[in-house]
């Protein structure tokens, strides 16, 4: 089943023409997907159960795209739930980091330069004190 879902995968997030950004069904991130919408379970169990009843993996790039529009009517949810779900995975990927000309790790703990800024805007905030019930 994790075939037919980087399929999926591959055809919302198609590799770019010039090979510098990979499809998102080859990062092999298909587990992380299904993690994250673990609360959505059935949606992504259903949506994916049907594409791989329709044979998604065996059919071309703009058979896939038409099927995936076609579940607009028939799995209601899926793809926009996939879609955003893969958008914050995708971009945090290494390789695609990589692609976008940015180092390939996270934030932290090396950082990244922040502007100063004017935090007086916050006095009347510190100056009010503790809001809460300590423990």
């Amino acid at each position: 089943m994790d075939d037919v879902l980087d399929a999926i995968l591959e055809t919302l997030i198609p590799a770019s023409a010039d090979g510098n950004m990979p499809s998102a069904g080859s990062l092999g991130i298909a587990g992380d997907v299904r993690r994250e919408l673990a609360a959505f379970a059935a949606l992504l169990e259903s949506g994916v159960a049907a594409a791989e009843e329709a044979g998604f993996d065996s059919q071309s790039a703009d058979e896939r795209a038409n099927c995936l529009r076609g579940f607009e009517a028939t799995q209601p949810g899926f793809v926009p739930t996939v879609y955003m779900t893969l958008c914050t995975l995708y971009y945090r990927h290494p390789q695609v980091l990589v692609g976008l000309g940015l180092p390939a790790r996270p934030p932290f703990p090396e950082g990244y330069p922040l502007e100063g800024g004017d935090l007086t805007v916050f006095e009347a905030v510190v100056a009010r004190g503790p809001i809460f019930r300590a423990g």
